[in-house]
């Protein structure tokens, strides 16, 4: 009987991994049927086997989401560099076209000044014809 409680115990434990639910002491002990106290007392090298199992499936599943952050962070930066290219080519095209522009600008500003400097001098020479 104590090799089949076992086995049965065994069985349970293999049941769970397989289907991936939480892996404990009590749940090993609900899956066979028996009482939880049966693995403390009788069976400390199952209960040696059942913590083992915890921390493979706690450590499977940090895996599992440290793998899923790092295909999120993989996705993220694939649209990032899509962009980055997307406004590089969108900045040299328009780069040229700022420059066209710029260079207007400053046309305009050197007629306005020219202009400016040709209204100052001719009011300097009315202020001067002026009677006093």
């Amino acid at each position: 009987m104590t090799t089949d409680t076992k086995q049965m115990l065994m069985d349970a434990l293999n049941n769970l991994i397989v289907i991936n639910n939480k892996i404990s002491v009590k749940a090993v002990a609900d899956k066979a049927g028996l009482s939880h106290s049966v693995i403390y007392n009788r069976y400390p090298d199952l209960l040696i086997i059942i913590k083992k199992a915890q921390q493979d499936q706690a450590s499977k599943k940090a895996s599992e989401e440290a793998q899923y952050t790092i295909d999120q962070l993989k996705a993220r930066l694939k649209t990032t560099q899509k962009k980055v290219i997307s406004q590089k080519c969108t900045n040299d095209i328009n780069i040229p076209t700022l420059l066209a522009v710029l260079q207007q600008v400053y046309s305009m500003y050197d007629q306005i000044l020219e202009e400016r400097n040709e209204l100052a001098k001719e009011l300097t020479s009315l202020q001067s014809k002026a009677p006093e």
